[in-house]
């Protein structure tokens, strides 16, 4: 065993990187849910299906939104100081 002392871990990188990342979390999880949903519903009633396709398109991009925003504001706030 070695006698020598334990360094403490750099963290490299920005926090904006950091807070991007968990916010795609849920979008993402979001739209996974939308298009799972929307096959289920699919299978279970297909005469609605152009219907259920136009919500789930409306949810993906609504969901897609989030993601954007949560990337832009790091951006727009890095830059008041």
């Amino acid at each position: 065993m070695s006698n020598a002392p334990l360094a403490a871990a750099e963290v490299k990188g920005h926090i904006d990187a950091v807070a991007f990342g968990i916010a795609t979390v849920g979008p993402g999880i979001a739209i996974g849910l939308i298009f799972g949903m929307g096959c289920l519903a699919i299978a279970r009633q297909p005469e609605l299906t152009a219907v259920i396709r136009q919500n789930m398109i409306l949810g993906f991009a609504m969901a897609e939104a989030l993601a954007l925003i949560a990337f832009v504001v790091p951006f727009v706030y890095a830059n008041l100081d």
